[in-house]
């Protein structure tokens, strides 16, 4: 069984607890043999944008996994174009660590849009009704927190830290491929799974 060392950053508080659960579910379907060892850290998104201070933490998450660490940088795009930002960041990370695989993922619009078009899997679960059927475009919704607010009803409200991690526990991830963002965050998990051949 080979080990894989993955640091993650995130910034949202529900993503830290669920980012190592949807790497795991990834690696089940693309290198079901991988024992993955993960850390999460949490930015604040001024400081993941910030010149000098994304660059320090991708050599902080450098540094704490080791020479053969690979690194995943996941943010929501929100109103900002993932084709734009993404690309961005990525080369501000290669630049800063030349010497590590590095790979950022933008959800588009956020990390719920994911769950939102895979909603018949989640339907029943966290307060959610067990009607619930996904929009016909998850990703022109502006606030996929609040569309699963108002799924929930009038007394409940979603609340990231404690029920991302249920949801992506639940979600279907291979109805979520369809959406092009998950797709990527897909490929580029695989990318960071494979063996170095250094």
């Amino acid at each position: 069984m080979t080990v894989s060392r993955i640091g993650a950053i995130v910034e949202g508080h529900g993503e830290v607890e669920a980012v190592p659960v949807l790497l795991r579910r990834i690696a089940g379907y693309v290198i079901p043999e991988v024992r993955l060892d993960i850390e999460v850290f949490r930015v604040g998104r001024q400081k993941v944008v910030k010149q000098g201070e994304f660059e320090r933490w991708i050599d902080i998450v450098a540094s704490r996994t080791g020479p053969d660490g690979r690194i995943l940088v996941l943010l929501d795009a929100d109103k900002e174009c993932p084709a734009t930002v993404g690309p961005a960041l990525l080369q501000r990370a290669m630049t800063a660590r030349s010497d590590r695989m590095v790979r950022v993922v933008m959800a588009k619009v956020e990390f719920e849009t994911w769950l939102i078009v895979a909603a018949k899997s989640i339907a029943g679960k966290c307060g959610l009704p067990g009607t619930l059927v996904p929009p016909r475009d998850p990703e022109a919704i502006r606030d996929a927190k609040g569309w699963l607010s108002r799924q929930m009803g009038p007394r409940k409200t979603y609340k990231p830290r404690s029920e991302l991690v249920n949801l992506t526990r639940r979600f279907d991830i291979e109805v979520a491929r369809t959406l092009p963002s998950f797709d990527k965050m897909w490929r580029d998990v695989n990318e960071l799974l494979q063996p170095s051949t250094a």
